[in-house]
């Protein structure tokens, strides 16, 4: 089986994030601020597409996790005491 962490990816810069999502299209994304549940997208959503400000989504105070299943994220959610990874918030554009 592999290792969960191999299968868990967190971009550090927005380019490395889109690398992802052209490699991984049916894959998620959660989005994770501080204060605010983290909230689940598709891939290939347009909320995190591009962006005009260089690293928006995976800095200032934005991370992204992806991962080709919605129960890698959830476990993620759960091991890093951000809730019980049972429900996640979901974006209502693309409804994941």
């Amino acid at each position: 089986m592999p290792d969960q962490a191999q299968d868990i990816f967190e971009p550090e810069s927005d380019s490395e994030l889109y690398g992802w999502q052209d490699m991984h299209p049916s894959g998620y994304v959660l989005s994770v601020r501080k204060g605010k549940p983290p909230l689940l997208h598709m891939s290939g959503c347009g909320h995190i597409i591009t962006h005009n400000n260089p690293n928006a989504l995976t800095q200032r105070g934005m991370r992204k996790i992806c991962a080709e299943t919605k129960n890698l994220l959830r476990d993620w959610v759960r091991e890093n005491g951000l809730g019980s990874g049972i429900v996640l918030d979901r974006c209502r554009s693309c409804s994941p």
